[in-house]
């Protein structure tokens, strides 16, 4: 069995990872900002996660080839 918390601890810390880890740095200041590269850096984690598992899977070239 999959252990949820793991999965979901896995997931913020490579949200954060790319902006100093722990620290939790973010190369921008304010709100809005701050909110926007949160969710740019989770799509792109998932964008990396699945071409990743597409190119395991499908023996193809990603994204690109599974959309077409």
């Amino acid at each position: 069995n999959l252990n949820i918390r793991a999965s979901v601890e896995s997931t913020v810390r490579s949200v954060i990872h790319p902006f100093g880890g722990h620290l939790c740095k973010l190369p921008v200041r304010g709100a809005e900002r701050i909110k926007t590269m949160t969710i740019l850096s989770a799509a792109m984690v998932n964008i990396r996660r699945i071409t990743g598992y597409l190119s395991l899977n499908n023996n193809s070239d990603g994204l690109l080839t599974a959309l077409c």
